[in-house]
């Protein structure tokens, strides 16, 4: 990959199946440079995180959703009248939305992992046309949406339900967010060098072309690595430098 200056970047030949991953989505995007075991260990663990997000996510947005399209049928079953027509057409909008959720959360049922379902199929055109619940950031939207929404249907155990869904929404944004930043920042230090050269920067405290250990925790943690004390000294230790204690940007740029 040719980048800033024209400097061509090579590929080191890598073993590991993480590393194979990574390498193929650079390819496949127009990019040639993979990094370290690393850095690839961690692209598709916050791409994980940003796409499809904790179990403990889907499984109570499931839950809720179910919860909505109960407490707001159960007035129309029972024959309880809602108090005005808006409330009735909240409800009905409320079980469309609601199953649209459990459309695509179920998947984390195992009975529902069915690639070649209709389940699948009609959730891979959804998420085609509305990129945005292919991420839990997006879905987190649409349980937050849903919720306010089952909050105007004017009958008790709805709001309740609704309020669930929408505290479940706020939770998945935030988490969705979090690692869809992630997966960017560490995506963009591994396709160019211009933005990885820009972070380094930032945390060259006294500007003298090299980072401390200190400097270089709070980088990589900018950077989407987030490894425990041993690990990142360890790693720090493991990067070619003149003194062992400050490292220039391309002795980090070869490590990275």
């Amino acid at each position: 990959m040719t980048v800033g200056d024209n400097t061509t970047l090579t590929n080191a030949p890598t073993n590991s199946t993480a590393d194979f991953t990574v390498d193929m989505m650079y390819r496949r995007d127009g990019f040639n440079r993979a990094g370290s075991s690393v850095a690839n260990s961690h692209i598709l663990m916050w791409r994980y995180s940003a796409e499809e997000g904790p179990s403990l996510i889907r499984w109570t947005a499931l839950a809720a959703a179910f919860c909505a399209i109960a407490t707001t049928l159960y007035p129309l079953v029972m024959y309880i009248p809602y108090d005005t027509i808006g409330g009735i057409l909240s409800a009905l909008i409320v079980c469309m939305f609601s199953l649209l959720i459990i459309l695509l959360d179920s998947r984390v049922i195992g009975a529902f992992r069915d690639p070649n379902s209709y389940r699948a199929t009609l959730c891979d055109y959804i998420t085609r046309h509305v990129g945005m619940f292919k991420f839990v950031w997006g879905r987190g939207i649409l349980y937050l949406f849903t919720g306010c929404l089952n909050l105007t249907v004017e009958y008790e155990h709805a709001m309740k339900s609704g309020l669930a869904l929408s505290l479940i929404g706020f939770v998945a944004i935030a988490y969705g967010s979090h690692s869809a930043n992630h997966y960017n920042g560490l995506l963009s230090s591994l396709t160019d060098e211009s933005y990885l050269w820009e972070k380094f920067g930032e945390h060259d405290e006294d500007s003298d072309g090299f980072i401390v250990l200190r400097e270089f925790v709070a980088l990589i943690w900018s950077l989407g690595l987030e490894l425990d004390d041993k690990s990142v000294e360890a790693q720090f230790k493991s990067i070619p430098s003149k003194d062992g204690k400050h490292v220039a940007f391309d002795d980090f740029l070869a490590w990275w």
